[in-house]
Formats: C-alpha cells, sequence, structure tokens
C-alpha cells in the first residue's frame, strides 16, 4: 500500500449542515472509506441520510461494515428506515446498543431515548451482527475502542439516562463506542456523543495504541457540563495536546464557545455536507494496533 493512502471521513448526517441542498437532522452519521472498503459510523435518525449520501456522491449502501457508537435513536434510528439496503455490511455494536433506553426529562418524565424498532429491525435484516466489548478493527486500518473505561473523577454521560424495560435501571451507557485511526500525524478519533467522557476516551486510545492525539472529531456530550467539568476538560486536553478539535452534535453550544477560546488556532467547524482527509499511518494500515 503507498504509504500516502488517504483515508477520506465524510459527514453525511449532524444537526447543522452546509453545502446547496445538504440536510441538517438533530443526529450523527460519518462515511469513512480506507483502503478501497467503507463503514459507515452510526446512521441518524434516518431522515437526511440517503439524500445527504446521493448530494456527496457517497454510495452509503455499499458499506462494507457500520458500526453504531450506542443506542440512542438519533443514532441508530437510520438502520430501520435503510438498514435493508445494507446487503453486504457487518454490522458491529455492544450488547448493550440493543437494549430499551430511556432519559428522564427535569419535569420527572421517563422518556425514551433509544429507538423501540431497532433490535428487532437489526436483528431481523443484517447480514451479520457482530457484538464487541473489546477494540475491534472493523475494515483495514480503523479501530473501535470497544467499551471505554471511566477513570476520570469529573466525567460523567451527560445525562439522566435508564436501560431495561421501562428504565428499570440507570445506564452508564456501557456501549458508547468510539472510532480510531493512525495517521502520520498521530491518532484521529471520531466521535459518537462521548457519554463515557472525551477525556476517558482518549486516555484509552493513547493506552491502546501508545500514539499521540491528532484530532478529535464529533460529538462531546458537553451539554449539559458544569463549570468544574469544562475547566477539567480544557485543562486535561491542553496536556494531551491533539491538534485539532471539531466538536459538534451533543457538544453544546457555550461548550464549543468554550473549545473556541481556549484552543482559537485548533478548532473546527465540522456540519453535515463537509469532509476531511487524513494520510493513513502505513504500520496500522498493515492491522497494527
Amino acid at each position: 500500500m503507498p504509504h500516502n493512502a488517504l483515508v477520506q471521513v465524510h459527514l453525511l448526517v449532524e444537526n447543522t449542515a452546509r453545502g446547496a441542498g445538504i440536510l441538517g437532522e438533530h443526529g450523527l452519521a460519518w462515511s469513512i472509506e480506507s483502503k478501497g472498503q467503507h463503514v459507515l459510523f452510526d446512521m441518524g435518525q434516518g431522515f437526511t441520510l440517503e439524500a445527504n449520501a446521493r448530494k456527496a456522491g457517497i454510495d452509503w449502501a455499499a458499506a462494507n461494515a457500520v458500526v453504531f457508537s450506542h443506542g440512542h435513536y438519533d443514532h441508530v434510528g437510520g438502520w430501520c428506515r435503510w438498514g435493508s439496503a445494507l446487503t453486504q455490511a457487518k454490522v458491529y455494536l455492544h450488547p448493550a446498543a440493543l437494549e430499551p433506553k430511556y432519559q428522564m426529562r427535569a419535569d420527572g418524565r421517563m422518556m425514551p431515548s433509544g429507538d423501540t424498532q431497532f433490535a428487532a429491525t437489526l436483528t431481523g435484516s443484517a447480514t451479520e451482527v457482530i457484538r464487541i466489548t473489546q477494540p475491534t478493527e472493523v475494515i483495514p486500518g480503523i479501530w473501535t475502542t470497544g467499551e471505554v473505561p471511566r477513570s476520570t473523577g469529573y466525567e460523567d454521560t451527560g445525562g439522566d439516562f435508564y436501560a431495561g424495560t421501562q428504565g428499570s435501571r440507570n445506564d452508564t451507557i456501557p456501549d458508547d463506542l468510539s472510532l480510531f485511526f493512525r495517521t502520520d500525524s498521530g491518532l484521529v478519533v471520531v466521535l459518537g456523543c462521548a457519554h463515557a467522557g472525551i477525556i476517558n476516551i482518549l486516555h484509552h486510545c493513547i493506552r491502546l495504541t501508545g500514539a499521540r492525539i491528532h484530532a478529535v472529531l464529533g460529538g462531546m456530550h458537553l451539554l449539559h457540563a458544569s463549570t468544574a467539568r469544562m475547566q477539567a476538560t480544557i485543562e486535561a486536553l491542553r496536556e494531551i495536546g491533539p491538534d485539532w478539535l471539531a466538536p459538534n452534535h451533543c457538544t453544546g453550544d457555550a461548550a464549543v464557545a468554550q473549545l473556541y477560546a481556549a484552543f482559537p488556532d485548533r478548532v473546527l467547524e465540522l456540519h453535515a455536507g463537509q469532509s476531511l482527509s487524513f494520510a493513513l499511518n502505513k504500520n496500522h494500515a498493515a492491522g497494527v494496533l
């Protein structure tokens, strides 16, 4: 493989959009292409995935793999609408992503945060479902984190989440997975919602690989972060030293503003319809974690 082979990262679904005819939707879906193979990371709610992919010239239905970051509706709902078209894709997820999911609102109401049709639709239409808890290479050079250890004292799931029948127990969202790959400049980490905590995720990726962080893309779920959590997160990011941050989706406007203020030359906007390219590291492309 040429040393300068590229990983193409396309953002197909996000709350906001850029470009003629590109649509926004509360959700997230990534298309990542590497070495002639293609992974879909999440599928949004399903309302804009197909239209945005068509505008971008991306054949999403030809994906070799689908990875779900966790079981919330704005990440898995697209499978219920479009999953039957993914006839050659292996599906990777944590077993807990298939559980009933709920969130308690401020007024005490327990509301579904998952998609009630997801588990049945997935098991009924997926070619192969691979349940994972450990780091796994899903296409050449592209890895999922597996379960992320929760080691910081200031990070939480970012909400009042529950799982099981009628939300019978607290949900720590163990199914929160991210993707990562090595580039010539360090690791690129692609997030779903970072319910495991953005710093926990980055520390986990560094422990797995021994590599520095080059870029962090996606939802950081700092929407309800306290002042203390934001301060600790920014300080930890200074120590980790990523070259680029592209927070979106569930990060929250106030948190994004604070990240801009702390890292004025390193924060990128990233909306549906936009793409990034990275030079895939030749050792990682050979399957070296």
